[in-house]
């Protein structure tokens, strides 16, 4: 039967977001002062931290991807941090242009981890400014390359 009182810990956290198969919190916090933010993986079972990292740009949009791994994307790039052992978020590519003005809405990867892709939303034309555009970066971790495509 599952605890009736709720866990309550102060943070100062902007946001936080829940592994759907593990325990286990991100918690996100803007340093004062600039543009980085702290990224912290906190373990609900042991009450503890379980690592840490100062990310070099705003995370403006991050999602567990895979069981053990959890996306972050920042204004230029996305980055991959594995929950095992010691490791930093690696930059996993770089974002295309098609997406510099889209809005992130969405993160994933295969079960392979080999194809990963990032969606975006962005106003529609001129001619058009009420519709809305769709933008999806599909990017081959095995030959290193980007693609793109444009929804409408």
């Amino acid at each position: 039967m599952a605890d009736a009182h709720p866990l309550r810990r102060p943070i100062d956290a902007t946001s936080a977001l829940l592994d759907p198969n593990l325990k286990l919190l991100a918690l996100k916090a803007q340093l004062p002062g600039n543009t980085m933010d702290y990224v912290m993986l906190y373990s609900v079972e042991t009450k503890g931290k379980v690592k840490s990292h100062i990310m070099p740009e705003q995370v403006i949009f991050w999602k567990w991807v895979a069981p053990k791994m959890l996306c972050m994307v920042t204004e230029t790039s996305v980055y991959h941090w594995l929950l095992e052992g010691d490791s930093e978020p690696v930059k996993t590519f770089d974002r295309t242009a098609n997406l510099s003005n889209s809005q992130v809405i969405y993160c994933q990867c295969d079960p392979s981890e080999k194809w990963l892709a990032l969606t975006g939303t962005a106003p529609g034309s001129l001619e058009r400014p009420q519709s809305v555009e769709g933008n999806v970066q599909q990017y081959s971790v095995d030959q290193q390359r980007s693609q793109e495509q444009l929804i409408q």
